[in-house]
């Protein structure tokens, strides 16, 4: 065992409380390290009886070797132990990094320690969490591309709409009602800008939010200039492949190929074997980005689809949960 992490699992224990699982995690975990990748751990720990009664019992215990102004190499470690109720609660959020942990018992080879009680949780995956609630994977998959104007078609729609209304005279006084027409006609899209009547409101929708016809052209101009700008510099570097933080695109791939397992089996099994050749390839850097925005595209409205459609998998039992949790204590 490292002897940083097993340093920190003795400072943990001497506090009074017993580390139960630790696994490897990040690139090891999902079958994509090499070389240049760092040393990732996590685990759990049952927080002593002594600091809960206090109210004291500690929810992480964090340790990293690499700068904070940084990016980590392949010699520096990351070390991440939860206690197991707030790893169970972060499980119920739907939380990426909980989720991950709780399927990382599917790579034997990554797992370095396992309490006996712990298999009662893995066991239990499908009572943890409700599959139907992904919405801090899809955060996170959406929130890793979106720096670069991911779903081009929303930033070109931005660009769009924006130099539409600069080719108007853009009068403060002006309501936008009197230009939805114009804007469509210039700039519509059956997904991302188009009208709509809303409580006999003429509305147009911009990239899945609404603008209501009775608001000023000007404010509505600026807030499409403010979206341009918050996108636009990255998303066209993107465009010519200039730029680009492949590791966070290949994160973001990774995540909605796992949201997408989790919707449609309620488990997710590491390592990813069978995409793992095209997110490692998007991770080097050896895809265009063009391929990347619609292959990302392509599995956001695909898993846009499949949560309306599919039976969750797991259903979230507070009192397996708490069954669990005291086990633990007895």
């Amino acid at each position: 065992m490292d002897a940083k992490l097993q340093e920190i699992i003795d400072g943990i224990e001497k506090q009074g409380h017993k580390v139960v699982y630790i696994t490897k995690f990040g690139s090891h975990l999902y079958g994509l390290s090499d070389s240049e990748s760092d040393d990732d751990f996590r685990g759990v720990f049952i927080a002593s009886k002594e600091s809960l009664l206090l109210t004291e019992a500690p929810k992480t215990f964090n340790y990293s070797s690499g700068k904070e102004d940084s990016k980590n190499d392949a010699e520096d470690i990351d070390i991440t132990f939860v206690s197991l109720q707030y790893w169970l609660s972060q499980i119920q959020k739907g939380e990426i990094n909980a989720l991950d942990m709780l399927y990382s018992f599917t790579n034997m080879d990554c797992v370095i320690y396992k309490d006996e009680r712990m298999n009662m949780i893995f066991a239990m995956y499908n009572k943890l969490f409700d599959s139907s609630q992904t919405k801090s994977y899809m955060g996170y998959a959406i929130g890793q591309a979106k720096r670069y104007g991911i779903r081009g078609s929303r930033l070109g729609i931005i660009k769009n709409v924006k130099e539409a209304l600069e080719r108007t005279n853009v009068v403060n006084h002006h309501k936008l009602e009197g230009y939805i027409d114009y804007i469509i006609a210039q700039a519509g899209h059956e997904k991302y800008c188009f009208k709509k009547e809303i409580d006999g409101i003429d509305c147009i929708i911009v990239c899945d939010k609404c603008y209501q016809g009775t608001v000023k052209l000007k404010m509505f101009y600026e807030r499409m200039q403010e979206k341009y700008n918050q996108y636009g510099k990255r998303a066209e570097l993107a465009s010519q492949n200039s730029g680009l933080d492949f590791k966070a695109l290949s994160h973001a791939y990774r995540a909605l190929i796992q949201i997408k397992e989790i919707i449609l089996t309620g488990k997710v099994e590491f390592p990813l074997r069978e995409h793992r050749d095209i997110i490692y390839s998007i991770k080097k850097g050896n895809e265009n980005w063009n391929d990347i925005e619609k292959w990302l595209t392509e599995l956001i409205d695909e898993v846009n689809a499949l949560q309306e459609s599919e039976t969750p998998k797991n259903k979230h039992n507070k009192k397996v949960v708490d069954n669990l949790i005291m086990s633990f204590y007895e």
